[in-house]
């Protein structure tokens, strides 16, 4: 994954915000590389640590989304047989990123 940072702009919509998002992975899921229908909040909703900026927001598959529900990531995916230690290093650097609310 490269150069899949979004660039702060002025003010946009809701839909364009998500857009964006999707973008950045090509449409992709961040877990097993299918084409991304939702966005799954990395950290879950669920715990206090749970935000709604970009960095914790990521396309995924339904399937995958459903599986991971408010599991921690790291270990539910690499107890993924799509784990791949490539993908694990792109969504970390996801997570890391100041991003725009």
């Amino acid at each position: 994954m490269q150069n899949h940072w979004i660039e702060e702009s002025c003010l946009i919509t809701r839909h364009e915000y998500r857009q964006k998002i999707f973008e950045a992975w090509r449409d992709r899921c961040i877990y097993c590389g299918r084409e991304a229908t939702t966005l799954d909040h990395l950290i879950p909703r669920s715990s206090p640590d749970s935000t709604e900026l970009t960095s914790n927001l990521a396309p995924a598959c339904l399937s995958c989304n459903r599986a991971k529900g408010n599991k921690d990531l790291e270990e539910w995916y690499r107890s993924r047989h799509e784990f791949s230690s490539d993908r694990l290093f792109w969504i970390l650097e996801w997570q890391r990123q100041p991003w725009v609310k």
